[in-house]
């Protein structure tokens, strides 16, 4: 719809009339209509799509706080205490793992994972010896008691590479939580084991969390290995002894 909105005080050359300027109306304009309409469109469109990025999002979101936190086991040398009885015995393993090592490892984990870790370093250390030319492990695991161990174990995958396993599980926890941790120690050279952790926690129906944490241990004096295990005491509780080897094709 058109209005006539006032006059120039000119006449039309063609007929003489008065010429007036005539413009829209910008209440009732079939242009203001033509974008009106997909304007809400698009209003409508970013709403929709508004929603479901935050139901999404928020359904990410429940699923990491649904998901299982991870803590990882230390472990423990204890080479003042040695009965012969705890000793696990480790056929074809080079004699360079003999001695006290240890140190720290560190988790291994993308900024968007952090929020599940409660133990970024971990300390642990491990005590080696020999025996009629057969080495030995002496060592324990401390922990979260609320995670008691049912399962240890460890094996010779080859003469410089040895892997210990541990299973637990959290019964107090809703649903009941299981965790599984694989350490593979690596001679590196006489001074120096490369560690790797990989944990697994998981419980039915809500998601599982992968961690990683590596390290290098080193010989330690008896001075450094006292200070490790009284860290790793410190952070955690006794909870059993590798008490049982674990079969290769576990």
């Amino acid at each position: 719809m058109w209005r006539y909105v006032g006059s120039y005080g000119a006449n039309c050359p063609r007929c003489g009339a008065r010429a007036g300027s005539f413009t829209a109306d910008p209440e009732s304009s079939p242009l203001k209509k033509l974008f009106l309409i997909p304007a809400a469109c698009l209003a409508a469109i970013l709403a929709v799509a508004a929603a479901v990025w935050f139901a999404g999002h928020r359904q990410s979101a429940e699923l990491l706080e649904a998901a299982p936190s991870v803590r990882p086991h230390s472990w423990h040398a204890a080479s003042t205490d040695l009965p012969s009885a705890n000793l696990m015995y480790l056929p074809k393993a080079d004699s360079g793992f003999v001695g006290s090592w240890g140190g720290h490892l560190r988790v291994q984990a993308p900024p968007g994972e952090m929020r599940e870790v409660t133990m970024a370093v971990v300390p642990d250390s491990y005590y080696f010896g020999e025996r009629n030319g057969v080495v030995f492990i002496k060592t324990n695991v401390y922990g979260n008691p609320q995670w008691p161990v049912v399962k240890t174990g460890v094996k010779v995958l080859n003469s410089r590479s040895i892997e210990f396993r541990i299973d637990s599980i959290c019964k107090s926890c809703a649903p009941p939580q299981r965790q599984q941790e694989v350490t593979r120690l690596t001679l590196i050279n006489p001074q120096q084991l490369a560690a790797r952790v990989y944990a697994y926690s998981y419980r039915s129906g809500d998601g599982h969390v992968e961690l990683t944490y590596k390290g290098t241990l080193h010989l330690l004096t008896p001075n450094e290995l006292a200070a490790i295990d009284r860290e790793v005491e410190r952070d955690g509780k006794f909870l059993t002894r590798i008490n049982r080897k674990i079969p290769i094709n576990n």
